[in-house]
C-alpha cells in the first residue's frame, strides 16, 4: 500500500480541492460520535460524479484507503478516518439537479443537506418523506448510505424504501446508474437497494432519485405522560393496530430521558414534564385530509387504547413545532449533557418490554447510567449509555461492556445491533455476532467483487 501523495491528485481534480495542512484537516478528524477521532492523510473534495470515479480509480491503482464523509453527523463513527486514510468529503456535491411535480421525484447530488431537499420538495407542494433530527446538517447521500430512518418511518418506513434510483463510482472507476427513473421495475436485480445502508463500502453514492409524497393537509400530536413505562408500551402495542387514521409515528421518552431534561430549562417543556412520577411520555402524530376529525380521533385513541385523556396534551397542526421540541431536541441535549454511546437497537416489537427490562439490569449491574428513546412504534430504540461521573478509565470499560451485553440481548431476541444509525466504526466489530455464516459469506463476497482491493471501509470486520 502506497502512501498517499497530493500532487497525484492533481491529474483528477484542482489544487483547491486538495486539502493537506493540519488546520483544514482538523474538522475531518470526527462526526458526532463522542470520544472517536482520526487522522487523516488528506481530504478531496470532488465536484461532480465524474471526479469521484477518477478520485476511486487512483485511489485502487495506489491501494489508498478511502473514507466517505457526508455532513459528519453520524453517532456511529462512519466518517471517522483511521489513520493514513484519505477522506472524500461529498459537500460540494451540492447541486439539486431536479424537482418534478408531475413525477414525484427529486434528483440531487449526493452532497445536498436534507433540510433542503425537504424545502425543495415543498415549493412544489410535495414533501420528503422523513423528518431526520439531523436534516439541518446530514446530507442525503448519507441518509441513504445508512438507511437511515426518523419518527415518520413507522408509517413511511426508512429512506431507502423512498430511493427510485442512485449512481454509484466503484473503485475501478465504473460510473452507473443502479436502476431506472421509474416507479416499478421487475427487470433484473434490485442494484439501488444493494447500496441503501451499505455505508460506502460497496460504492460511491454520487446522486439520488427521491420518491416524494403528497402530504396530508391536516396535522396533530397527542402527548401522553404514563406513570409506568410498562403501560406506556401497551398503549403503544395497541396503537400499533389501529387502522381508522393510522398512526404516522409513536416516539417515546423514558424516566432518564425526562430526568436529564429536567435539568435543561431551556428547552420548550409541556407542564407535565415537572411531574417528577412520570416514567414514560408518548407522543403519537396523525394525519388526515379533514381538520374536524383531528380532536374526535384523539378521543377514539383514548377510549381504545389505554390512552389517560386526563394526561393528554393536543396539538394542532400550526402548534407541531412545539409539540416536537423534546423528543427531536434530545439528541442536541445528550450532547450537552455529556459522553455517550449510542446503542441504536431494533427488535421484533413482542420483545420489547423484555428488551427494556434487560437492559435496565444490565446498566444496573455494570453500574452505568442509560436513557432509552426514541422510535417506540418500530421498536427502534435508542439506548444511550452514559458516563457522568464515572471516571474515565471506568467510563471505557463499562460503556463497553454494557453495549456488549445489549448485543447479545438483542440479537438472542431476534434484533438487530443498528436499526438506523450505521455500523460505522463503532460497531463493526460485532456484525459478525448477528449474521449467519451464510449470511456473512454472501455479503463479504459481495465486498470482494465491488472492492477486491479493499481501499473502502468494511462494515463486515476483519475477514
Amino acid at each position: 500500500m502506497d502512501k498517499p501523495n497530493p500532487t497525484l491528485f492533481l491529474a483528477v481534480i484542482r489544487a483547491d480541492q486538495i486539502l493537506q495542512q493540519p488546520a483544514a484537516l482538523q474538522p475531518y478528524r470526527c462526526d458526532k460520535t463522542p470520544d472517536l477521532y482520526g487522522d487523516p492523510r488528506l481530504v478531496v473534495l470532488p465536484e461532480t460524479s465524474e471526479e469521484v470515479a477518477k478520485i476511486l480509480q487512483l485511489c485502487q491503482a495506489h491501494r489508498f484507503p478511502i473514507r466517505i464523509r457526508g455532513g459528519g453527523s453520524g453517532v456511529a463513527g462512519g466518517a471517522v478516518p483511521s489513520a493514513n486514510e484519505i477522506v472524500l468529503s461529498t459537500e460540494r456535491l451540492h447541486q439539486i439537479i431536479a424537482v418534478s411535480a408531475e413525477n414525484k421525484t427529486l434528483h440531487a447530488q449526493a452532497g445536498v443537506i436534507t433540510a433542503e431537499v425537504m424545502q425543495a420538495a415543498q415549493q412544489v407542494g410535495l414533501a420528503f418523506a422523513q423528518d431526520i433530527g439531523s436534516s439541518q446538517w446530514s446530507t442525503i447521500g448519507g441518509n441513504v448510505a445508512v438507511a437511515s430512518g426518523s419518527p415518520q418511518s413507522f408509517y413511511y418506513q426508512n429512506t431507502a424504501h423512498f430511493v427510485q434510483n442512485l449512481r454509484v463510482a466503484l473503485p475501478n472507476g465504473d460510473l452507473f446508474w443502479t436502476g431506472n427513473h421509474v416507479d416499478k421495475n421487475a427487470s433484473g436485480y434490485a442494484l439501488t437497494p444493494l447500496f441503501c445502508g451499505s455505508e460506502g463500502s460497496l460504492g460511491i453514492i454520487t446522486e439520488v432519485v427521491i420518491r416524494l409524497v403528497t402530504p396530508k393537509p391536516f396535522q396533530a400530536v397527542g402527548v401522553w405522560k404514563f406513570r409506568h413505562w410498562q403501560e406506556a408500551l401497551e398503549s403503544v402495542r395497541q396503537l400499533r393496530l389501529q387502522t381508522v387514521a393510522s398512526p404516522t409515528s409513536i416516539e417515546w421518552l423514558d424516566e432518564p430521558a425526562l430526568t436529564i431534561l429536567r435539568k435543561f430549562p431551556e428547552t420548550a417543556q409541556p407542564p407535565f414534564l415537572q411531574d417528577t412520577e412520570t416514567q414514560a411520555m408518548v407522543w403519537v402524530s396523525w394525519a388526515t385530509d379533514t381538520a374536524v376529525y383531528l380532536p374526535e380521533i384523539a378521543h377514539q385513541w383514548e377510549q381504545k387504547h389505554l390512552l389517560p385523556p386526563q394526561n393528554r396534551l393536543f396539538y394542532s397542526d400550526e402548534q407541531l413545532p412545539k409539540a416536537w421540541a423534546l423528543p427531536m431536541g434530545m439528541g442536541k441535549v445528550l450532547q450537552q449533557y455529556g459522553a455517550f454511546r449510542d446503542v441504536d437497537i431494533c427488535v421484533p416489537f413482542q420483545h420489547l418490554g423484555q428488551i427494556y427490562e434487560g437492559i435496565q439490569a444490565i446498566c444496573q449491574k455494570i453500574g452505568i447510567g442509560f436513557t432509552g428513546f426514541g422510535h417506540v412504534g418500530n421498536a427502534n430504540l435508542h439506548v444511550h449509555l452514559l458516563q457522568e461521573n464515572l471516571p474515565s478509565d471506568a467510563w471505557q470499560v463499562r460503556q463497553k461492556e454494557a453495549a456488549e451485553s445489549i448485543y447479545r440481548l438483542v440479537i438472542e431476541k431476534g434484533g438487530v445491533i443498528s436499526g438506523e444509525h450505521g455500523i460505522g466504526r463503532l460497531q463493526v466489530s460485532y456484525v459478525k455476532w448477528q449474521l449467519s455464516p451464510e449470511q456473512l459469506f454472501w455479503m463479504q463476497q459481495l465486498k470482494k467483487l465491488f472492492d477486491p482491493t479493499g481501499i473502502l471501509p468494511s462494515i463486515l470486520g476483519s475477514a
